[in-house]
């Protein structure tokens, strides 16, 4: 019903915009990344051995900690091309840089089937 079709794109979008933030504050790529392994470990086994809300918060931590390891492997392997693509240089003060930059964001968006995937490639790596 087009009630349920106005919640799941709701969902949809407050999901998205929660994981950009949670990508923009936890910093991916410090220094402090290799924490995010033992955060795994316990999510999966809180997931495999808890009951109820143990069990959905271990889900919660296992696929925070996944999804913050895949973008950290995700950043070095696209450098390359965002380098090559003339990404970093581009100022996005003119409607041409801007429109280039809005380009580049929605392709990455589609090919990675996810939108926090460009925000943390765009965010630069800090110490």
């Amino acid at each position: 019903t087009l009630h349920a079709a106005i919640g799941i794109v709701a969902g949809a979008t407050v999901g998205t915009t929660s994981t950009s933030w949670l990508v923009a504050l936890t910093g991916v790529g410090r220094a402090w990344f290799p924490w995010f392994m033992p955060v795994i470990m316990i999510g999966a086994l809180l997931r495999l051995v808890g009951k109820g809300r143990w069990s959905d918060a271990g889900g919660f931590l296992a696929g925070f900690g996944l999804l913050l390891a895949g973008l950290n492997i995700l950043r070095p392997v696209m450098a390359p091309l965002v380098s090559a693509l003339g990404l970093l240089d581009a100022s996005g003060t003119t409607l041409g840089s801007e429109l280039a930059l809005l380009a580049a964001g929605a392709l990455a968006a589609a090919l990675m089937q996810a939108s926090a995937a460009p925000i943390a490639i765009a965010i630069p790596p800090s110490s």
